[in-house]
């Protein structure tokens, strides 16, 4: 006794359940770069707050042995009595906590470090050594182009987009659950005694049928009511979902485009309150040691110029 069936047309569920298939791979697959783009955007991050570290270490130091210059200078007033001793123990105070600040910036530099070691797999002993940037102009690029490239590389926009297709899929598969199944069907018999036909005989007997095999659940019209119904939700579910994404894509561009280009004039604010500070920081200092002005302005001057350098610095990067 032996049987098969081949189908030939089953409401396309075959063809159906393959391209989900299809769908739920490339899911996968878009999945799979947005993890690895994660971790390429920490190790960026990373390797700019080393970059950033290690540019206020440069200034920090400069400033240090500038203001050790300026404090011999106040030493040398104080021992001929033209100032106070209060004049030199502010001085020193204000060198002291310039030197922990570098303590703390070369802390962040071993922890940062450490970090971007951990995640590009070398030792921790690895001395990571940031090249020198240069700023460029900007590229010409609107706001549409930025739009564009936003829509093409998002992760989460082309999961959503195959998701929505997912759920078009699994509506048309509800869908095919009223179509009727038609098969090849074939059937061989082969026996003994022979009690298949009449009149029976003892002797061996084989039969074969071959045909075509029609089926349909008729209780399927009227449960498959209610699962047509809640694809066709899924689907809306899903459509409303992709066209928040799309949203939201649209609105976090144009807010990093307008902060995109505050950031490039605050870069040139930055660069003329450098050399504003670095005037003010020059007239104070000459007008202390004519005696003309305090050593709190003094003071302030040299911490407002080495805020505008470290602000100038950040902008840039």
């Amino acid at each position: 006794d032996a049987d098969f069936y081949f189908n030939i047309y089953n409401g396309n569920k075959l063809n159906l359940k393959i391209k989900q298939e299809e769908i739920l791979q490339k899911i996968k697959e878009i999945q799979k770069d947005e993890s690895v783009s994660d971790i390429h955007y920490k190790a960026v991050s990373l390797y700019l707050d080393l970059q950033k570290s290690l540019m206020f270490r440069k200034l920090i130091k400069e400033d240090i042995q500038d203001q050790k210059l300026q404090l011999k200078e106040i030493q040398s007033l104080y021992k001929n009595g033209v100032i106070l001793k209060s004049d030199v123990l502010r001085t020193e105070l204000d060198l002291s906590k310039r030197e922990m600040t570098l303590i703390t910036i070369e802390n962040d530099i071993l922890i940062a470090t450490q970090k971007l070691n951990i995640i590009i797999g070398v030792s921790d002993e690895t001395v990571v050594v940031p090249e020198d940037t240069e700023i460029r102009e900007a590229k010409n690029i609107t706001y549409d182009q930025y739009l564009e490239q936003a829509f093409r590389y998002s992760f989460n926009y082309h999961i959503s987009e195959q998701q929505t297709e997912l759920s078009k899929l699994r509506l048309k598969e509800v869908k095919a659950n009223v179509r009727p199944q038609v098969g090849l069907y074939g059937e061989f018999y082969f026996a003994n005694p022979q009690i298949f036909l009449y009149p029976y005989n003892p002797n061996w007997y084989s039969l074969g049928i071959v045909g075509l095999k029609a089926s349909f659940s008729i209780s399927s019209l009227y449960h498959n009511t209610q699962k047509t119904q809640a694809a066709k939700l899924e689907l809306e579910k899903e459509e409303i979902a992709h066209k928040n994404t799309e949203d939201k894509i649209r609105q976090d561009v144009k807010e990093a485009y307008l902060r995109y280009t505050e950031a490039l004039e605050q870069v040139k604010l930055a660069e003329i309150n450098v050399s504003q500070a670095k005037e003010n920081a020059r007239i104070i200092k000459n007008t202390y040691f004519s005696q003309t002005s305090l050593i709190t302005d003094l003071l302030d001057a040299n911490i407002q110029l080495l805020q505008t350098r470290f602000n100038s610095k950040v902008q840039k990067l």
